[in-house]
């Protein structure tokens, strides 16, 4: 069902990458111009997850916005407050996306054994919460513009300009007795 969204002709629409690179382009001229370093892996993170949103989902995390955060040096040295940012619910979805990868990661270390090491708590269920929390909305938003819609079931494999994912995973499940 995915296979189509990950064509060369899909992601070579440019415009929308471009337009989340400019923004983190930005970001990183502003955070050095005031002299202070830049976590690249943690930037590069926030444009793959706007930029992966928006294409897939038609509906962006905006996690950019969010601003980059200082490292700790900083946060001590300016008596810098980094409660904005940490509540800020793009960056909390973030935060939550990357902690849920690291605990799958983990679990594919144990292998089938993995439910045993987790026998108390389910190590991603505090973040699956967060992340179910910020992503209801767009489906809701996405499943409620439908209802306005003529019904058009398909069970098809093409891909339909300016179709997202989400889109397309609506249209197939509508068709799926």
């Amino acid at each position: 069902m995915t296979r189509p969204f990950f064509s060369k002709d899909r992601i070579s629409h440019f415009e929308l990458f471009g337009r989340h690179a400019d923004v983190a382009i930005k970001l990183l001229r502003e955070r050095t111009r005031s002299g202070f370093a830049v976590d690249i892996q943690d930037l590069v993170s926030r444009f793959t997850l706007d930029s992966a949103t928006e294409f897939l989902f038609g509906h962006c995390v905006h996690i950019l916005s969010a601003g980059l955060p200082y490292p700790t040096s900083a946060v001590e040295t300016l008596n810098i407050s980094t409660d904005a940012l940490v509540s800020d619910p793009a960056s909390r979805f973030s935060e939550a996306f990357a902690n849920a990868q690291m605990n799958g990661a983990s679990r594919s270390r144990y292998g089938s054994l993995w439910p045993l090491f987790e026998f108390w708590k389910d190590k991603t269920e505090d973040d699956m919460k967060i992340m179910e929390a910020f992503v209801n909305p767009i489906i809701q938003e996405a499943i409620a513009k439908r209802r306005f819609e003529p019904k058009k079931v398909s069970m098809k494999k093409e891909v339909a300009e300016g179709e997202t994912l989400l889109d397309h995973l609506l249209d197939y499940s509508e068709g799926t007795p």
